[in-house]
């Protein structure tokens, strides 16, 4: 994972977030906020992920 691709699951967690306060359904609003978790989700694993790699490279 790159920090391009913790970027990316970030953004679309933020526009999950905006489609979701758009919503007029809850249904809809319910489905948005699912995926910005995901993508949230994703995010803290990709940052995790870089973190870790970070940490490698400084004790080589």
């Amino acid at each position: 994972m790159s920090e391009a691709d913790f970027a990316r699951y970030l953004q679309q967690a933020k526009t999950c977030l905006i489609e979701a306060r758009k919503a007029i359904r809850e249904v809809d609003k319910a489905a948005w906020l699912e995926l910005a978790e995901d993508w949230m989700a994703m995010a803290t694993k990709a940052q995790r992920t870089l973190a870790a790699k970070g940490s490698r490279k400084r004790q080589d």
